[in-house]
């Protein structure tokens, strides 16, 4: 009886005679079946259908009898620029035929793009697949100082940008023009991008880092991390935010149980002292700010800019709540300026406006929290160097500040003292600031713009600035 086929593209070719172990018969004028991946595959998740390579008789027939081992890999993948990571087929690449059959049920291609072919052996006899694509579904991005990563939706990590400070996180100091997969395949549910390396919490709950120390640090300074790398005593984690602006920067986090640990900088993980239980934190690149679970914003670290908030240009060692008394749904800390959402959706700020960062129509340095210009209704906002974006309740993106490399995306470089919506139309979930260039999470994936650095930063296969928002390859 011809044994039911999955669906798929059926290939063959006359196999003279295969052998396998010297136990199985010999084949003559009998076909290998390879059913081919689905014609999109995830990256870096197993393939769905599994890929499975069937030995059939001259009539179709599935030769239950046939005991021999297949091997699979692949022949034709994409061109991508020089220098970046080789693409890899991960999972079991030869596996032993079950009545006839070698089920793949663990492989999966590591970059994305077209033209991939998976090519299947049995002895001196290959099959070819026809073209498949592999595609990256993000679920969230992150704009570093020279880097940028990307979260998927099977929780891999992947990176872009220049990295001399193995912040891409696949052990190379290699700069890549195209996400690339952090090493060692950990799960993660959430991560932030930092001055010179990449934080995130798995599904574990445990705190992963990467990256590190610029050259030229203290030679009794700790090494690059080179991968993934779980931070001790960092266990139970929520929520975390790595801090801008060159060196390992401070990273914080809390806790399930609203405990802030932060560290960085030569430092291990601590706790903050006098830190009230916080829901949510953001580092900027001197200072954090956290909200507790009734929305109340606290700021500390440095204030010489006022972007604490606290009506003063002390700096704290210890929480001290914003001054107004609005609440929060969000707050973000940027180079030396910090802005919030209240519970109303208006979109607040404070510190530095030397280029307009504050977006109150003015460049006038700000103690205390000050409303954004306009109506706009926002439900996320991010802090970068010099600069602040956020997305309306309507999924419009909006940035303000200093626009010196073009990281507003209103196709200029004119810095804006006043909310300018990024061009392109996008309808955006979230938008992510760096120093000098920006990402954003649209409807139909991630973009980003601003300065290319040469080094890839926009992720989409060049090494060149963009006024505009570009798709990174995905």
């Amino acid at each position: 009886m011809k044994a039911a086929r999955d669906c798929g593209i059926l290939l063959t070719a006359l196999i003279v005679s295969s052998c396998g172990n010297g136990t199985e018969p010999r084949l003559r004028n009998a076909h290998l079946t390879f059913l081919t991946p689905p014609g999109t595959a995830e990256g870096q998740a197993p393939f769905d259908p599994p890929v499975r390579v069937a030995i059939e008789d001259a009539n179709g027939n599935i030769i239950a009898t046939a005991d021999t081992d297949v091997s699979i890999f692949l022949v034709a993948q994409p061109t991508w620029p020089a220098g970046q990571p080789p693409i890899a087929l991960y999972g079991t690449t030869l596996v032993r035929t079950v009545m006839g059959v070698a089920t793949f049920d663990n492989l999966s291609v590591s970059l994305p793009g077209d033209g991939y072919q998976l090519q299947a052996n049995i002895g001196t006899l290959t099959v070819t697949s026809t073209p498949f694509s592999v595609r990256l579904t993000f679920t969230a991005s992150s704009a570093g100082d020279f880097h940028s990563c990307g979260l998927t939706i099977a929780h891999f990590a992947y990176c872009w940008g220049l990295n001399g400070i193995n912040q891409i996180g696949d052990s190379t100091n290699v700069a890549r023009y195209i996400p690339s997969p952090a090493k060692g395949r950990v799960l993660l549910r959430q991560l932030s991008a930092g001055g010179s390396h990449v934080c995130g919490i798995g599904l574990d709950s445990i705190a992963y880092c990467w990256g590190g120390l610029p050259p030229g640090s203290p030679s009794a300074t700790p090494a690059p991390l080179l991968a993934p790398t779980a931070m001790a005593g960092l266990s139970g984690m929520a929520q975390l935010s790595a801090g801008l602006v060159g060196q390992f920067s401070r990273t914080c986090g809390v806790t399930g149980a609203g405990v802030t640990y932060c560290w960085g900088n030569y430092d291990t993980p601590a706790s903050v002292p006098g830190a009230p239980p916080f829901r949510q934190v953001s580092t900027g690149s001197g200072h954090v700010c956290g909200l507790t679970a009734d929305s109340a914003a606290y700021c500390w670290g440095s204030n010489d800019r006022g972007q604490l908030g606290d009506s003063s240009q002390n700096d704290r060692a210890t929480p001290v709540p914003v001054a107004g008394g609005h609440r929060f749904r969000q707050v973000a800390a940027g180079g030396e300026h910090t802005c919030g959402i209240t519970t109303d959706g208006s979109a607040y700020c404070w510190g530095d406006n030397a280029f307009g960062t504050l977006g109150d129509s003015t460049t006038d340095q700000r103690l205390v929290p000050t409303r954004v210009s306009g109506t706009l209704v926002f439900k996320q906002l991010s802090a970068g160097g010099v600069f602040t974006c956020g997305v309306t309740t309507t999924g419009v993106g909006y940035c303000w500040g200093y626009n010196g490399s073009a990281q507003l995306g209103d196709s200029s470089s004119t810095s804006r003292t006043t909310p300018t919506p990024v061009r392109g139309g996008h309808i955006f979930s979230e938008i992510s600031t760096g120093i000098s260039h920006t990402c954003g999470l649209a409807t139909d994936g991630v973009y980003c713009w601003g300065m290319g650095g040469g080094g890839g930063l926009l992720g989409d296969g060049s090494s060149g600035s963009s006024l505009v928002p570009r798709r990174v390859v995905q």
